[in-house]
């Protein structure tokens, strides 16, 4: 799969917004953008297998953004700052709603979704998220969603030291 149409879309979208919020807040321009950009990025993302190099390049469109927003230099990281905003950056994002579509999966009386669950339990693509998020089959989406902003934060934190 290509970014190259969604990078575009989304770099189109942040300057449309960009290009009318000149005295706006930070803090406005943020919402704006997980508003009207952010969904062009993560659209159907719970069903797409991302490589590695596909999620970085996503991931380097969201802190752009921010850096924007925020009137950051290039160079400066954004990711204290979305700790601090209790934000995510797009690869988390992107696992969070991948482990909450799958909760939802599971929960479904469906015979055919569940029988697919249960492959998909097996594959080393869940068992890697879920244990890397800790989370486990019983867990709520309030939960999942916890446990990955506590992984970003974790993660953030532990590169600071």
């Amino acid at each position: 799969m290509d970014n190259e149409t969604v990078i575009r879309k989304f770099y189109a979208a942040a300057n449309a917004i960009y290009g009318h919020v000149k005295f706006a807040s930070e803090v406005t321009v943020l919402f704006l953008m997980e508003t009207f950009c952010l969904p062009l990025l993560s659209y159907a993302c719970e069903a797409v297998n991302y490589s590695k190099q596909q999620l970085t390049q996503l991931n380097v469109c969201w802190n752009t953004a921010y850096r924007k927003a925020f009137s950051m230099s290039e160079w400066m990281s954004v990711k204290e700052l979305q700790v601090l905003c209790g934000r995510l950056d797009f690869m988390h994002i992107y696992d969070q709603r991948k482990l909450v579509f799958w909760t939802r999966i599971s929960r479904m009386k469906n015979v055919v979704m569940r029988t697919c669950y249960g492959i998909l339990s097996m594959s080393r693509e869940f068992n890697l998220l879920t244990f890397r998020c800790d989370v486990t089959g019983q867990c709520s989406v309030c939960d999942i969603r916890e446990k990955v902003i506590t992984n970003f934060h974790n993660t953030v934190t532990g590169s600071l030291s």
